[in-house]
């Protein structure tokens, strides 16, 4: 009888150890481990420095420094969104004058250049009010300036520390794409066509010397690259994909950010179903001009294609939203059947934006 006594004292005594030390100390390293943690950069746009904070997905940003002849004042919030691998969509606050209201719109960037530049289209109605802070008419463009600092909130305090934040992990597997997709991009000096091609970038026609009012090769450069591009798009329509892509690629030695002959190209893989390929090239012309219509329905296509269908929903909305493309063309896209039964697909047929 005593053995069992003393059993039963020594298990509720273990049993309130356990239960004691579960409640005193684990609640405090759940807290360190549940907290997001937040990474604060400084952008430049043309609103003025604006600093923006990653907590996990959500994005906000305020204006820290207006920009000479800007009427939002220092602390106003321009910037409340959400990233989605290297796509960013939300709300963007703009100064506006001639009238009484916040004036804010809708917009997708896409988070480009290795985390350096956020590029892309807004639609914003602009009724009675004179806008400041768009890039161009349907566009932003904002570029990260100053090092990156990151905050880590723990039981103990803040702890701060320099940061490199890490690019989305769509934007690391692009990097692990095979050389010769990225090349094309960046430099030909490497590829098995550079005499050839490096021939273009001489004057192709004899002439004077370039004065005002006489021959200047550079021209006739020019008149090349809109040569190859019309080159491309007619083998483009041919279904001859290779060849198209040589134009292209011809095009871009002249103009090496040409959303034209990037957005081609992407083209040209999409057809391959190398669909990876693909996005590299229409970003890049998206990073190159943010208000070349075609490439973010072509995104929004790719997207639904791989069934990333949030992301698809993102580009496709503001191609629409902005006059890229129309219902019609969306609902009979055979691109664009893996969205067919998804309910913001459905709401944007029906004009629901």
């Amino acid at each position: 009888m005593k053995e069992t006594w003393l059993f039963t004292v020594l298990l509720a005594a273990l049993t309130s150890f356990v239960f004691i030390g579960f409640f005193c100390h684990c609640p405090s390293n759940l807290h360190a481990q549940t907290q997001p943690e937040v990474t604060v950069e400084s952008w430049e746009s043309l609103l003025g420095k604006v600093e923006i904070s990653f907590s996990s997905r959500n994005v906000v940003g305020k204006l820290v420094h207006p920009n000479p002849g800007i009427n939002l004042k220092k602390g106003t919030r321009v910037l409340e969104g959400v990233l989605l691998e290297d796509c960013l969509s939300g709300k963007f606050r703009l100064d506006a004058t001639g009238c009484k209201r916040e004036v804010w719109g809708f917009g997708v960037l896409l988070l480009g250049d290795g985390g350096t530049v956020l590029s892309g289209s807004i639609h914003v109605d602009t009724k009675g009010c004179k806008i400041q802070g768009l890039t161009g008419p349907k566009s932003l463009y904002w570029t990260r300036v100053l090092p990156v600092v990151s905050s880590t909130k723990t039981s103990s305090g803040i702890v701060s520390k320099q940061n490199k934040r890490n690019v989305s992990a769509e934007t690391k597997s692009s990097k692990k794409k095979p050389v010769t997709h990225k090349k094309a991009l960046e430099t030909v000096e490497n590829s098995s066509e550079t005499e050839a091609k490096h021939k273009h970038r001489l004057p192709v026609l004899s002439g004077p010397k370039a004065e005002p009012g006489t021959y200047d090769p550079r021209k006739a450069l020019g008149a090349k690259a809109r040569l190859m591009k019309m080159e491309g798009e007619a083998l483009l329509d041919a279904g001859r994909f290779e060849k198209a892509r040589k134009k292209f690629e011809f095009a871009l030695i002249e103009s090496p950010c040409d959303p034209f002959a990037l957005n081609g190209i992407g083209v040209t893989y999409v057809r391959r179903n190398m669909y990876d390929e693909a996005l590299i090239y229409y970003k890049k012309a998206l990073t190159c001009d943010p208000e070349y219509m075609d490439v973010y329905y072509n995104i929004g296509c790719v997207y639904a294609i791989q069934n990333k269908l949030p992301l698809a929903i993102r580009y496709l909305k503001i191609s629409l939203m902005n006059g890229f493309t129309n219902m019609t063309i969306m609902s009979d896209d055979p691109d664009l059947v893996s969205l067919h039964a998804n309910p913001d697909f459905q709401a944007l047929l029906r004009g629901e934006f």
